[in-house]
């Protein structure tokens, strides 16, 4: 088997653990990303993944009007 036709991801070579999720989204925006975020954060039963996490942890995930709403 030829290295390109290798799959990318190999569990314990380069990643821990390949899995398979029933939901998955890609968010670009700021606004509707940390809804996204702070609805799984509450709805969680065991774990979230947050993948490219790229913010500081005191960052408010709602803010004005939506934050009020949340309260």
């Amino acid at each position: 088997m030829s290295e390109s036709s290798k799959p990318l991801l190999r569990p314990g070579r380069n990643c821990w653990d390949i899995a398979s999720a029933q939901r998955a989204t890609v968010l670009r925006n700021g606004e509707a990303y940390f809804a996204a975020v702070h609805h799984a954060l509450l709805q969680a039963r065991e774990q979230v993944f947050i993948l490219g996490w790229d913010i500081h942890s005191k960052v408010e995930l709602l803010r004005g009007e939506a934050a009020a709403e949340a309260k």
